[in-house]
């Protein structure tokens, strides 16, 4: 049987801002890194959600993240990051 692959919070972070930069799409970033788009899309959703407080995640604690433009932090969580499996 597989097992999913796990990503660590620095990994998906620095998968989300490599996704903000001028010029490029999301599709183009996740094929860099031999990604499925619909996992990025997932992240920025559950990232965006985690800064506006709406995500309910059971009290897991949230890893702040910077945005583009630094003024706000934005957050995933923490049982998205493994130390197993990091890329």
């Amino acid at each position: 049987m597989r097992r999913r692959r796990q990503y660590s919070a620095e990994f998906k972070t620095a998968t989300l801002e490599q996704t903000w930069q001028r010029g490029t799409s999301v599709m183009g970033v996740a094929r860099s890194h031999g990604l499925n788009p619909n996992m990025v899309r997932r992240w920025m959703r559950e990232a965006l959600a985690a800064s506006h407080g709406r995500l309910s995640n059971g009290g897991q604690a949230l890893v702040p993240i910077a945005t583009p433009d630094d003024r706000t932090a934005v957050s995933v969580p923490a049982s998205c990051a493994s130390s197993r499996g990091q890329r």
